[in-house]
């Protein structure tokens, strides 16, 4: 009996032990519990952020890099409310205005409907500038390298803070549950009640501000429950640069490529003069006017008209439309009708490199015809002092052909492009149905000249009978038996034979995004000296431009460097150097070997790491074969 009892005692003394032990595991478990559901939310909640942050750099990338995007870089607005349960449901609105919080746009961005652990779909926030407002719209942002930070001088663009730091393009967000959210330092009290029907931002994402785009990715666990995941300036640029590069190859480089080049210019190539490197945001070089000899800096952009280059008529030969002039303004330096202007003859005043006037056919053409200039855009008036034998008169040879070598001073300072038969404008004076009617006129040949001007030389024909009747021309007798043998003949060139190229219009829909951008700020030109204006128009090795670790390293005879955020890199000498922006040197744009901003580059770095130390990115704008 005794024994019994023992062994009864022993086995309810197992069982106490064992359901104790069980009690005791089960207790861990339930312990354990809420921190490993919370692990398991928050690696979901990660999953999904980090899909739409991939899936939003590269919506962005792909637009950048797109032809017909005016605003390279810009980020989608959120989900239109109107969108949410309908068909449309996903899709980015137009516009957005302030605060710039809403819904993830997954159908534009491309992904899933992404939801959060909490079954909430994913939120987002864009900072000011980098999306479209009703104020704005599209082709009124200005995105570039600069706007890595608040740049006023270049960006319009403010950057949300996260955490105290103002780096932030953009945020998505993990809403989590409804929570009561609790005051504490930063965040405002509220009892979260969600409706789709309001969809208040205030009822899913806590702490923050709108009124000062403050944002923060962690807080007290009573007022704040969301998971963010960030997109910084300087995480994006990199991909908008590599687009902005390759558009520029693409739709610049042809226009640039055939500026000076073909048939009439003389030299097979040509490209302006650089614009010395200084203060890309202050006079002078916020002109963007290139400079004799300099053959690297920053890339020229000095126009004097609007609407020119998209001017065209039908049937040709054809007169153009006068394009109309810029308007110059503080807030427009680049516009400066009269930087490319005509010269006069010498015995009007011209000290160097002058327009001349041959006579090649005809009766005679007396040495004091003349031409002078005025206007803005500049008109060169010529009087041309005619005369004829009686017999010519007689004959019916009452006219005179001739060349007139206009000279244009600072062509080859920006990029023009010459406006000739069968399409170009009218020069009055001229017998119009000599050449081209009804335009008039022919060009023979173009040259870019050693000290930025060119000379365009016009080949034409005046009546005697269409100009005024001259009483004494020199010693010669004007008038015999009562025939008119002299005469003046006035002809007026306009400026606009030579025009700006369509890419530096800020009213063409097509190409002004490079310059409203203020991408030159952060561009470095360069163009092999024979290739620049006096050049022989080729190069071979040892005389183009050398860029290493390039395919055709030794071919190139124009780039283009777009020189990346700003970095602390090395020098030309192999210093470490702090790059300043605004630029006030080409060691200020250019990385490594590239900062000496001569005729050798290298397209990558050996010892600095990309985008950290090295991040300039190479665009070709013309290549011997």
């Amino acid at each position: 009996m005794r024994r019994r009892q023992q062994r009864g005692v022993v086995l309810i003394m197992l069982l106490a032990v064992i359901a104790m032990s069980a009690a005791w595991f089960t207790v861990r478990q339930l312990d354990a519990l809420p921190s490993d559901y919370t692990a398991a939310k928050r690696a979901r909640n990660a999953a999904a952020l980090a899909r739409a942050k991939a899936a939003l750099i590269g919506y962005v990338a792909t637009r950048a890099a797109s032809a017909g995007e005016t605003d390279p870089g810009r980020f989608p607005c959120p989900e239109g409310l109107g969108s949410i349960g309908g068909v449309n449901e996903g899709n980015a609105a137009g516009n957005c205005s302030l605060p710039y919080i809403g819904r993830f746009p997954w159908e534009t961005i491309g992904t899933d409907k992404l939801l959060d652990a909490a079954g909430e779909p994913l939120w987002y926030v864009v900072a000011p500038g980098w999306a479209y407002t009703p104020s704005s719209g599209s082709g009124t942002l200005v995105i570039n390298s600069n706007c890595a930070s608040d740049n006023a001088m270049t960006c319009n663009s403010g950057l949300l803070t996260v955490d105290g730091v103002k780096d932030t393009v953009a945020l998505v967000i993990a809403p989590g549950q409804a929570m009561n959210e609790l005051a504490s330092a930063g965040c405002t009290a509220r009892n979260q009640a969600r409706s789709p029907s309001t969809l208040n931002p205030l009822d899913y994402l806590e702490c923050y501000s709108t009124a000062t785009s403050t944002f923060v990715t962690q807080g007290p666990n009573t007022s704040f429950n969301d998971q963010v995941v960030k997109i910084t300036a300087s995480e994006v640029l990199p991909y908008i640069e590599a687009a902005v590069a390759d558009r520029f190859q693409k739709q610049f480089a042809p226009l640039m490529k055939a500026a000076y080049s073909g048939t009439p210019w003389s030299a097979a190539s040509g490209f302006p003069f650089a614009v010395t490197v200084s203060d890309p945001t202050a006079n002078p070089a916020n002109k963007l006017q290139g400079a004799s000899g300099t053959t690297g800096g920053l890339l020229p952009g000095s126009y004097a008209y609007v609407g020119a280059g998209s001017a065209t008529c039908s049937p040709t030969p054809c007169i153009l439309p006068a394009p109309t002039a810029c308007t110059v303004s503080a807030s427009d330096p680049r516009c400066d009708p009269t930087f490319v202007s005509w010269r006069k003859t010498a015995n009007a005043g011209c000290t160097s490199n002058c327009t001349t006037i041959t006579q090649t056919g005809g009766a005679s053409l007396d040495s004091s015809s003349s031409c002078t200039v005025s206007g803005t855009p500049s008109v060169l008036t010529c009087t041309l002092n005619t005369y004829a034998t009686l017999l010519q008169i007689l004959a019916g040879t009452n006219w005179v052909t001739f060349d007139l070598d206009v000279v244009a001073a600072n062509a080859g300072m920006t990029w023009k492009y010459l406006n000739a038969p069968p399409m170009a404008p009218a020069i009055t004076g001229i017998d119009t149905s000599y050449a081209n009617s009804p335009v008039g006129y022919s060009i023979a040949s173009a040259t870019l000249n050693s000290d930025g001007s060119a000379r365009i030389r016009v080949n034409a024909r005046v009546t005697m009978t269409g100009g005024s009747i001259l009483g004494v021309l020199g010693a010669l007798t004007c008038n015999i038996l009562g025939i008119n043998l002299c005469y003046a003949v006035t002809v007026s060139v306009p400026m606009a034979l030579l025009t700006d190229q369509p890419m530096l219009d800020p009213s063409n829909a097509t190409y002004s995004w490079f310059y409203r951008n203020r991408w030159p700020e952060v561009a470095y030109y360069s163009v092999a000296t024979t290739l620049a204006p006096g050049g022989s128009g080729t190069c071979t090795t040892g005389t183009c431009l050398q860029l290493n670790g390039s395919a055709d390293a030794g071919k190139h005879r124009a780039i283009l460097v777009l020189g990346g955020q700003k970095l602390t890199t090395l020098d030309g000498l192999g210093n470490p150097y702090t790059q300043l922006r605004p630029a006030t040197a080409a060691k200020d744009l250019l990385d490594d070997i590239n900062a000496n901003g001569s005729s050798t580059f290298e397209v990558r770095s050996a010892t600095l790491g990309p985008n950290r130390k090295f991040n300039d990115r190479f665009a070709v704008i013309d290549k011997n074969p």
